[in-house]
């Protein structure tokens, strides 16, 4: 989840781009999180709903439909918070307690 409350709009695009770091002896560390950082993308708070939570990456047209709700971090934005996710967890029950968080989040942080 990017900043939150931000008001911009994901790209759209056909497909999702893949992106492929491949380490060898060649680069350093520090060039593959430069590399890493370069394609970091982000969900916006305001992206974030139960249908994200509720289809899996499995299907298709939700794998690209959750890439048009990401965006490329602008430069020197921070990622606020991770969010991993299990399909076995309870959607319902998850976005209930991430509502609250972004609330909490908000009224901390007013953003």
């Amino acid at each position: 989840m990017c900043r939150a409350g931000s008001s911009h709009v994901p790209p759209t695009c056909a497909r999702a781009p893949k992106v492929r770091i491949h380490h060898t002896q060649k680069h350093s560390s520090d060039e593959l999180l430069r590399e890493a950082e370069a394609h970091l993308r982000c969900i916006d708070w305001k992206d974030i709903s139960l249908d994200l939570l509720l289809h899996s990456v499995r299907d298709v047209s939700a794998k690209q439909n959750n890439y048009f709700r990401s965006r490329p971090l602008a430069k020197g934005e921070k990622i606020d918070f991770f969010i991993s996710h299990s399909w076995s967890d309870d959607a319902r029950a998850k976005f209930e307690v991430l509502k609250g968080v972004a609330a909490n989040f908000f009224q901390s942080h007013g953003r």
